[in-house]
């Protein structure tokens, strides 16, 4: 992992805690259809949606940043058959087939839970993208995953009607197609070669940490886990503590392949901070081992988040303010990269504390340079904006950077606020409105996109037992890892429902 560098943070509580998220050891499942959230046992499916458009305009390069961190191998032999695990009884399998390549991956397990629906999409090839690779295809198996408890088997009948994406998108890649042009450089078809001298920066057993120094920008990493003398349970990490690959095993002997993308920058957090220039990988699991390692720019699209400490990359080692006896935390834009293939490459920009207004001034300056036509952008807030600012306020700052998105052709999508646990609603302290109902009203006049993650993440809570849900939170209102990772999976999988062109590389 990176080496961090903590800033003197004064943290004032008003009532409703800040926005972030993180792990516990265990995590409930997701409804089969979380497109549209779930019901509860009983229950009826919550409804919302509403439509959107992007636009185009002018070209940028999404670079900046890194982390520091140690490294490690194990030595094996040669690569052979697709990647299996993921998230397995009563998760989200995470499984991959074969070599997945920018712009394709392979297909997923889907979800499965011990009473829910289980199963999922056979990988069918690549997904088209600018500087994608040729995906091999495969079947998403969910060995060595992580067990989960039974989070029901409801599946809610107004699934669909709490995403909504523009009438006229902009014209995308179909996701089954199986040719992806690449600049990246790589072996034939795009593929990522291995590079010994990289392996060779990696140190350490369990965890196993790779420092390795490239320049800002997006990159495609393949890594090749397995041992020739053992057996092994691996799980992937880039950078700040992203899950990019849940627990994945081999058998003695045998190698699995998996490629991802890494947008390497510098990150600048309350409380702490990591340098740019280095890209980091963390391999840790039951038994990790590490065969192989290679690095490639390359020229794919990139999401950017805004958002606050619901969503953003934590470090507890470093700073935990929701925990200072050392729990885990984590948000769910720390979580989602693994729910894309190696086609997109997450920029989470998100920080604690802020609110629409108080965050744009951050994020805007450096973002807006390096934003370029193809991108997208997502925008989630509420939880801080709720406390000192009014309706009004509230969506005159989310209109910044909905206007700043469509002038560099960026596709912008809003995202209404994660529910907390007990899923207090978010009305403004200074004028009674709901914020979360202000930006569902601002996606409709705007014609943009919306992911209306208040409902569905109130509607999957609802399909939980008490203890189930309560494993999800920290402190009711952010995260343990494994909460973060189950509300990534729903984003992911309402964006995969919808036609704003990420739904190409969600896997």
């Amino acid at each position: 992992m990176r080496t961090l560098h903590p800033v003197r943070v004064t943290i004032l509580v008003l009532g409703i805690a800040w926005a972030a998220g993180c792990s516990s050891d265990t995590v409930p499942s997701i409804p089969a259809s979380t497109t549209g959230g779930a019901t509860s046992s009983g229950g009826t499916a919550s409804l919302g949606g509403i439509t959107a458009s992007a636009t185009g305009g002018a070209a940028g390069s999404p670079q900046t940043g890194g982390k520091v961190a140690t490294g490690g191998a194990v030595l094996g032999g040669t690569a052979s058959g697709g990647a299996s695990g993921g998230l397995a009884t009563g998760g989200v399998s995470v499984g991959t087939g074969g070599r997945s390549g920018a712009g394709g991956g392979p297909g997923t397990g889907g979800v499965a839970s011990t009473s829910g629906v289980t199963g999922g999409v056979a990988g069918t090839g690549g997904t088209p993208s600018t500087g994608g690779v040729v995906g091999s295809g495969g079947t998403a198996t969910g060995t060595g995953g992580q067990t989960m408890p039974d989070a029901g088997t409801s599946t809610p009948d107004g699934a669909k009607d709490l995403v909504s994406s523009p009438d006229s998108a902009p014209d995308r890649p179909a996701a089954d197609a199986t040719t992806v042009p690449d600049s990246s450089g790589g072996g034939p078809g795009g593929e990522v070669p291995l590079d010994p001298t990289l392996l060779a920066k990696c140190t350490g057993a369990n965890p196993i940490k790779c420092d390795l120094p490239f320049a800002n920008g997006n990159y495609k990493v393949a890594v090749e886990l397995g041992s020739a003398t053992a057996s092994a349970t691996t799980r992937v990490l880039a950078e700040t503590r992203r899950i990019v690959l849940q627990p994945t095993t081999t058998a003695a002997g045998a190698y699995t392949r998996f490629t991802f993308a890494v947008n390497v920058r510098a990150e600048q957090h309350d409380g702490y901070s990591a340098p740019g220039g280095i890209l980091n990988l963390t391999f840790d699991g039951a038994s990790p081992a590490v065969h192989g390692v290679g690095v490639a720019a390359a020229s794919i699209p990139t999401l950017f988040i805004a958002s606050d400490s619901t969503v953003c990359d934590w470090d507890p080692a470093v700073y935990n303010p929701f925990a200072p006896d050392g729990t885990d935390v984590s948000g769910w834009g720390q979580e989602v990269s693994q729910y894309f293939n190696a086609g997109l490459a997450v920029a989470n920009y998100a920080d604690s504390g802020e609110t629409a207004g108080t965050f744009y001034g951050k994020f805007s300056p450096p973002a807006k340079v390096l934003m370029k036509q193809g991108d997208f952008l997502v925008v989630e807030f509420g939880h801080n904006d709720m406390k000192s600012d009014s309706s009004t306020t509230y969506k005159t700052n989310l209109q910044k950077y909905l206007t700043d998105a469509k002038a560099k052709s960026v596709t912008p999508v809003l995202i209404t606020p994660v529910s907390r646990s007990g899923g207090a609603g978010f009305a403004s302290t200074v004028d009674g409105v709901a914020l979360d109902q202000t930006m569902r009203d601002l996606a409709t006049a705007q014609n943009v996109s919306l992911v209306d993650l208040t409902k569905l993440s109130s509607a999957y809570y609802g399909t939980l037992s008490s203890s189930a849900k309560s494993a999800l939170f920290v402190d009711g209102t952010h995260f343990h890892e494994p909460g973060a990772t189950q509300i990534a999976n729903l984003v992911a999988q309402a964006l995969k429902g919808m036609t704003t062109g990420m739904e190409a590389y969600v896997r």
